[in-house]
């Protein structure tokens, strides 16, 4: 399995009522029919140290495998999730992808 993480920095406008209203029900309605098996969604609070998080959203879409997630992003129905950041986050965010151990 992999994860496609998502990463939101603190202190860049975000509009969480939109990003949980409509930006989250369009990830399940267009990802779930391209393999994506789950998502989770993490709000940071504060890091062990009690230091400021560097994100204040970090969000994990799990597939399969990476051809699944390849696969996915490379449909172009994904560009329908991509491009609806710009309407609760100004700037591009960070993605990682790793593989779940």
């Amino acid at each position: 399995m992999v994860a496609l993480t998502v990463l939101y920095q603190q202190g860049v406008p975000f509009d969480m009522d939109y990003y949980t209203s409509r930006h989250l029900p369009l990830v399940e309605r267009v990802m779930k029919p391209l393999g994506m098996i789950r998502a989770e969604v993490h709000r940071e609070i504060v890091n062990m140290d009690r230091s400021p998080a560097a994100h204040q959203v970090v969000a994990s879409l799990y597939f399969e495998s990476a051809a699944a997630l390849r696969g996915a992003l490379r449909n172009p129905a994904a560009a329908e999730v991509t491009g609806d950041v710009k309407n609760f986050y100004p700037e591009q965010p960070e993605f990682r992808i790793a593989q779940v151990l």
